[in-house]
């Protein structure tokens, strides 16, 4: 079938990214098999209606550094990483759609390994449900100004008890080397996956009055965004090596209420999560920007 007639067929897919998945195994499994074989990792979506006899559709742009793959929801989740590491593997796929800058999931990321890592096993440190994790070029318009300069947003059913996504922002973690640019997502990733570990714990109590549209200091001092930011504190100084506020900007009354909450949590982490910790403890910290 000619690629012509393939973008035809795909363009009517509509991708639902409203659904509370757990990316774990698949995005864990995947990463460890690229690390292993040096293959780039696209981004992933699974769990997807696709037509009928199409079990997954290769999208990438024009010069081949975006790619994507979208599987089916007919397929278990060993026959989905299968599929998947299939894929990456070939050089050339039967069902390709090609796209542009002006598709809704285009990201300059060209390997996701990294990134898939890192929230699999922040999940498994948390024993908490891995959410699909996506990247964008800039934040949405729909959110408060508090949140524009925001890395990454969780994003979450109505009941507050699942999380659908977590969406990363180029615009707001570009300009820096690859090495410094993981340290902050690191930051942001433990964060969020803070967030989910909230939700699926003691979200009524953390989130009671929660406000999204609050000055940038009373937005930080609210309980969950204050746990969140202290879980992020620790994984940081214990992972990493670094100290959260080399590269986040906070007020001293905030950097104040994150070290006290950091006192009190105790966090374990997974053997994986230490390894990237200790991959990206190499990165020279000179040029470490607060932001």
């Amino acid at each position: 079938m000619s690629e012509n007639r393939m973008n035809n067929i795909t363009m009517a897919v509509n991708l639902n990214l409203s659904q509370a998945l757990d990316m774990t195994y698949i995005y864990g499994r995947v990463s460890a098999m690229c690390m292993m074989f040096d293959l780039r990792c696209p981004v992933i979506l699974t769990n997807q209606r696709l037509p009928i006899g199409i079990n997954s559709i290769w999208i990438r742009s024009k010069n081949d550094l975006f790619r994507m793959i979208v599987v089916s929801d007919r397929l278990d989740e060993e026959k989905t990483m299968e599929l998947i590491m299939s894929e990456i593997a070939n050089k050339t796929h039967k069902y390709v759609q090609v796209v542009d800058e002006r598709f809704g999931l285009y990201t300059d990321v060209s390997d996701m390994t990294i990134y898939y890592e890192t929230i699999s096993e922040l999940a498994k440190s948390l024993q908490v449900k891995c959410p699909v994790l996506t990247i964008t070029r800039h934040v949405p318009n729909n959110v408060s100004s508090t949140l524009k300069n925001s890395g990454g947003i969780a994003w979450n059913d109505v009941s507050g008890k699942n999380t659908f996504t977590i969406s990363l922002y180029e615009e707001n973690i570009a300009g820096r080397t690859e090495g410094e640019k993981l340290l902050y997502v690191m930051e942001i990733l433990a964060h969020e996956m803070r967030h989910v570990y909230q939700h699926e714990h003691d979200s009524v109590k953390l989130f009671e009055n929660y406000r999204t549209d609050l000055p940038f200091e009373q937005y930080y001092l609210q309980p969950a965004e204050l746990d969140a930011a202290a879980y992020a504190y620790c994984v940081l100084r214990d992972v990493c090596g670094l100290m959260l506020f080399r590269i986040r900007k906070f007020s001293p009354e905030v950097k104040k209420a994150i070290r006290e909450k950091g006192k009190q949590m105790h966090p374990t982490y997974s053997f994986g999560l230490k390894n990237i910790g200790a991959i990206l403890s190499e990165t020279p910290r000179e040029n470490l920007i607060a932001v």
